[in-house]
């Protein structure tokens, strides 16, 4: 997905890559402004979803839980003055960080009884969360990896 994007990007002239390096072009800022702005209310739905999983107290969550606990949480952070994104309200957008946080292995679903339970790595959705609000992961320097 990211390759085909920025493969549109280039083949729209928002972005030119002269000598192996990435240029955004004049003409593109108004085109990159543009899908900023449309892209940062699901990015800050991923990251209250992220938030919330990485506070929970209990390990464990049944998934049936998740949709209303995660709205509850999020009109806090709205009401509190914390959040002014209130498309992180919407449910399918809940359910979608979900799911992606399944594939990526932040999340798993484990079967107990007729309950289905999601437990969290919370070391990966916090950086997932980092990740989404712009922070870059710091790498161990060369000679501690050796």
């Amino acid at each position: 997905d990211f390759e085909e994007a920025c493969y549109l990007l280039i083949k729209s002239g928002v972005l030119q890559v002269p000598e192996h390096e990435i240029v955004l072009s004049e003409t593109g800022q108004r085109t990159l402004a543009f899908l900023c702005a449309l892209l940062e209310p699901f990015l800050h739905g991923y990251q209250v979803v992220c938030r919330f999983l990485c506070e929970q107290t209990n390990d464990d969550l049944m998934e049936k839980e998740f949709v209303p606990a995660v709205r509850s949480f999020t009109l806090k952070r709205i009401l509190a003055g914390h959040l002014t994104c209130y498309e992180a309200l919407s449910s399918d957008l809940q359910k979608n960080a979900l799911a992606a946080l399944l594939r990526l292995g932040a999340v798993r679903k484990l079967r107990v009884g007729d309950e289905v339970v999601l437990t969290v790595n919370k070391i990966a959705v916090n950086s997932l969360e980092d990740t989404l609000g712009g922070k870059i992961p710091i790498q161990k320097p060369l000679l501690s990896r050796l």
